[in-house]
């Protein structure tokens, strides 16, 4: 009796699984369809390639959680390799975020041109 539930149990997820692979598919030729119609997207410019990640807010608002979960994917690309002999530095990988120009402005004006300096310098030494 037990088998026969666990069974029961496993062609219910097998089936719902069956279910959603079919609906993804469908949402994912309706985008196709939508990104060549707006001319976003062309398949003969396809080619082999890591990937792109997007993480954004529906709403448009500003989160630090996007930034966390921005983090999260560029983490779980490690598996690349593009990862220098010294293992911290790499290709160029990251995520780009926006600065609020008045936050920018703020943290560049308390920096002294002498530190400044120093981390050009700093960088210089390490090239």
């Amino acid at each position: 009796m037990q088998q026969y539930k666990l069974k029961n149990i496993y062609n219910q997820k097998l089936k719902k699984t069956s279910l959603l692979r079919q609906r993804n598919m469908k949402n994912y030729k309706k985008n196709k369809i939508l990104l060549e119609k707006t001319f976003n997207y062309k398949s003969d410019m396809e080619h082999d390639a890591c990937g792109v990640g997007l993480i954004a807010t529906t709403d448009g608002k500003k989160s630090r959680k996007v930034v966390e979960y921005g983090i999260e994917a560029l983490k779980a690309i490690w598996h690349r390799g593009a990862v220098d002999a010294d293992g911290k530095s790499g290709d160029g990988a990251g995520i780009q975020i926006e600065i609020a120009p008045e936050f920018f402005k703020e943290k560049i004006h308390n920096i002294s041109a002498t530190r400044i300096r120093k981390e050009i310098n700093s960088i210089k030494e390490n090239l």
